[in-house]
């Protein structure tokens, strides 16, 4: 997984976190965990003035079709692409 936190400074507008390219990585994608279950997200809203943290026990990134380039606590370039 790939940990890290995404903060709306705006004050009025909801964004949604829709697209994630992490350098190295075939595929990124979202999900959530409940309880024991993983469940897949399209997207992930960031309100006004919140933060949401990608990370164990919320929301988090899993990394697909990636090759041994790819090593734990490996710091990684990342785009990411919101919508409103």
């Amino acid at each position: 997984t790939v940990h890290f936190s995404v903060t709306n400074s705006g004050t009025s507008d909801t964004v949604y976190l829709t697209e994630l390219i992490i350098e190295g990585a075939g595929r990124a994608e979202f999900f959530e965990t409940a309880g024991p279950d993983m469940r897949p997200l399209v997207n992930v809203a960031v309100q006004p003035g919140a933060t949401v943290r990608f990370d164990q026990g919320s929301a988090q990134i899993a990394l697909a079709d990636y090759g041994e380039t790819i090593v734990p606590g490996q710091t990684l370039d990342m785009t990411l692409g919101f919508s409103d």
